[in-house]
Parts: structure tokens; sequence; C-alpha cells
């Protein structure tokens, strides 16, 4: 082989390299360009060494004082901005109990209501600063889902939908009340969520229910077809009327309630439908409307405006990003704060405020200063 067909050889395998370069990087970066243009997000974290009980928190909620209060591994507490502190918990004989939850939320008549691993429900009684057991939703039964609303709960329970009303203690069956008496007999419901006058229930029938409490009506909808006869873990309705719908193993699904139409996000796609992880915790919405979503590697901040995600995670080079990857809660409060709860990783808080400043107390703590007079 003479020079001159060295160097055509020569050309023709730098040619077939630089391709199948261009093609690596092409293939392998579409997912990375969603994530490229992402908002700086900048955190203010609340850990056990800032006072936090645990750094592994599992609920959090917001009081009608704006007191924030976190459920966490090894007890709930309330945090004013600088302080936390823990009550006193009794159960139904009055005597001294561990408060271990995996929930905590606030009813529309302000009280403060909180579930135990054990399933065992407790309120906040604020004039002796205490929990104390609440039989009102104990003695109902083992349920599946419990959420409140005006006047009371709805529960899900036997596989039936109820409103418990909270000052008689009666039951009533969804199916007897104006509006829904239609609900075929043989659907069997599985979990629900409430939001403002709507009602979304999951059914064993591979159904959704879309209950509208004002208007004593009622759709269905056929759950999409990527989850298949796999329960749904967590759903979320947002502002839009977009059910947000998740399977650990398949991914997460929006559905539009107005259309019926549906868009699938999982990890092993590569275009604008592409999420790092198919894992789900949770969901809030801020005042911009953008929504949250927690999972275990980290948080999906949804646009509906350009209607794509931008991912952000733990980057250890970033001391003033997420300090934990799995979010297993999150919470908007009254002004539009973020609060993420991880695990192991305390709070992250992002402010809705330009500017956010920290302030720290006088107090004989080890995470309070000595005196409220600073010279420099």
């Amino acid at each position: 082989m003479n020079s001159k067909q060295n160097m055509l050889l020569s050309i023709v395998h730098i040619k077939s390299a630089c391709f199948l370069l261009i093609m690596f990087v092409l293939f392998y970066s579409a997912p990375l360009k969603l994530s490229a243009n992402n908002e700086v997000l900048n955190f203010y974290h609340y850990t056990n060494e800032t006072g936090l009980p645990s750094s592994y928190v599992k609920g959090i909620a917001q009081d009608h004082y704006g007191f924030i209060w976190l459920a966490t591994r090894v007890a709930v507490c309330r945090f004013d901005g600088s302080q936390y502190k823990e009550f006193p918990a009794y159960n139904e004989k009055g005597e001294p109990t561990e408060l271990l939850c995996n929930r905590i939320f606030t009813c529309p008549d302000s009280l403060l209501v909180c579930k135990t691993n054990a399933g065992k429900y407790f309120y906040f009684d604020s004039d002796n600063e205490c929990f104390k057991a609440y039989s009102l939703l104990d003695n109902i039964g083992q349920t599946q889902s419990v959420e409140p609303t005006t006047g009371g709960y709805w529960i899900c329970r036997d596989n039936n939908i109820y409103f418990l009303d909270s000052k008689t203690g009666l039951l009533t069956d969804l199916r007897k009340m104006d509006g829904f008496g239609k609900i075929p007999n043989d659907i069997t419901f599985l979990n629900l969520l409430v939001k403002d006058d709507h009602l979304i229930v999951l059914t064993g029938n591979q159904l959704v229910f879309w209950l509208d409490l004002k208007k004593e009506s009622f759709r269905s909808y056929e759950i999409p077809p990527m989850f298949g006869n796999i329960p749904i873990s967590v759903f979320y309705l947002d502002h839009l009327n977009y059910l947000w719908l998740n399977e650990e193993n398949r991914g997460l699904c929006r559905m539009d309630l107005n259309t019926g139409k549906f868009t699938y996000f999982a990890s092993d796609h590569y275009d604008n439908t592409y999420i790092p992880h198919n894992m789900v915790h949770c969901f809030s919405e801020d005042k911009q409307n953008r929504l949250w979503i927690g999972t275990e590697a980290g948080l999906f901040l949804w646009s509906n405006v350009t209607e794509t995600f931008s991912f952000h995670k733990f980057e250890p080079a970033n001391p003033n990003g997420l300090n934990a990857d799995p979010i297993y809660s999150s919470f908007c409060d009254k002004k539009g704060n973020i609060w993420l709860g991880t695990y192991f990783g305390g709070i992250n808080f992002w402010s809705s405020e330009k500017s956010f400043f920290k302030t720290w107390n006088s107090g004989i703590s080890d995470f309070q200063l000595g005196g409220n007079v600073v010279s420099c």
C-alpha cells in the first residue's frame, strides 16, 4: 500500500471517528440539555445541627398563626423561624406517649392533626399546648385515606367514600349525597384527594373519578395504560386541572382532566419528557404556579410556561443548593416560600423573596446567641 492510499485510509478513519463521536454526544447529552438551563435555586438548610430533632422530615404543615410544624423521624416540633419546640402527647387514656408521625396537616377550622406510624390520630390542644388522641378519627376504624375539608373529613374506607361530619361524628355514604347516586355500585374506591371544591378518587376498576362538589356532578376517566394494573403511589391535582399520577417503576403521567389526554414522563425517555428518576414522593405548587416535585433523585421543577422540567440535585461543590437528593415532603407556605423535607438532609428552605436573611436570637441553647447586642 503506497503513501497516498495510507493517507486516504487515515482520512476515512478520522471521519468515521468524528461521526461516532458526534452521534455519542447527541445521544447521551439529550437529558443533559434539559437541565443545562436550570434556574439557580438557593436554599437555607435546617438540620439537626441547627436544633431540628431529626434531619429525616416526613411531613410539613403551617397553622393559622403562621408557625411551621414538622413531623420528623423522632418527634413533631413547631418552628418559629429560629427555635424548635416539642410538646407532650397523651393517648386516649391520658397517659404520656411518643409521637412518631408520618403525616401532619391543618383543617379549614384551624385544627392541627397528625397521624402516627401506627395509624393513630392526634390533634394539638392549643389551650393546654399538648397533643391529645383524636377519637373522632380513631373511632371510625382502619381507613385507606383521610382528607380534611370544610365541616369534616372525606374518608376512604372499605373501598367506599364517606363524609365524616366533625360536629356530629356521622358518616354519610358518597352515593347517598345529591348528584352522586348514579356512581355504579361495582366501583371500588382506593384513594382520594381534595382540592378546593373538587374530589379526585382512584378506583380498583382502573378509573379516575373527578367529582365537582359544588356542581354536584362527576366525570370518570380510564387510568393511562402505562400503569397497567399497578396501583398509583402518588397523585396530585394542579391549578390547571392537570392530574399528575406516579408509579415508582413506570414513571410520571400528566392527565388533562378537561380533555382526557395524557403525557408520559420517564427516566428512559430522551426528549422533553425525560426525568432522572421514576419514583416521586411529593408535590407542591408555588405562587408562580410552578410545580415542585420531590423524588428519590432530587427536585423536578415544572414550568407551565415552557412545559419542561428543570432538575436540581445535591452537588458537594454547591453549599447553597440541595443538601440531599431524596425529597419526601414539600410544602408552600402562606408567603409562597417552599419547604422541602428530605431524607436525612433536614429542611431545605427556598425563599420567594429575592433578599432573604436568617435571624438568630439570644438564648441558652447551643444554637442561639449569648445576647441580642452585636457590635460588629
